[in-house]
């Protein structure tokens, strides 16, 4: 049901021309991934993942999945999430809440690039936003860095 619900969203809806589109999953490799993989001219995945031992595991197997022959994806690199809290009060401090460095490890070891820590409370920068108007209906596109 998911599955179907993805495909409809992405190629039933009139998404003009893109330079690229980004899908946030879920962790896993399930029917969702693999109906992705399979449908989509897919050029690249970057896999994001909290320092815990249970979600490294989730990334590595979603690198394996990628890296399997009747899929072959380049990984681009990996992103480690909620890496560590800094409170405002004490901006020098950092409170490794879920173990330190596990997703540059996991990069070290499968020889995919590190690309960024993000903290455990990061704003998120925004770029402009615009819109244009495609069949009575307003598409958003929100751009901000990684």
């Amino acid at each position: 049901m998911a599955s179907k619900a993805l495909n409809q969203m992405i190629f039933d809806a009139d998404w003009g021309v893109l330079d690229f589109l980004l899908v946030d999953l879920p962790p896993g490799t399930g029917d969702i991934h693999l109906s992705i993989m399979q449908s989509l001219p897919i050029s690249g995945a970057v896999v994001i993942s909290t320092p815990q031992k249970i979600a490294l595991n989730d990334a590595r197997k979603g690198v394996s999945m990628f890296k399997k022959e009747n899929i072959n994806v380049p990984v681009l690199g990996i992103i480690e999430n909620m890496a560590y809290f800094t409170p405002k009060e004490l901006p020098e401090n950092k409170y490794y809440l879920f173990g330190k460095e596990g997703a540059k490890n996991l990069s070290l070891d499968l020889r995919i690039p590190f690309f960024r820590r993000n903290t455990y409370y990061s704003k998120c920068k925004r770029g402009r936003r615009f819109w244009k108007t495609s069949r009575n209906a307003r598409k958003y596109y929100f751009w901000g860095n990684i």
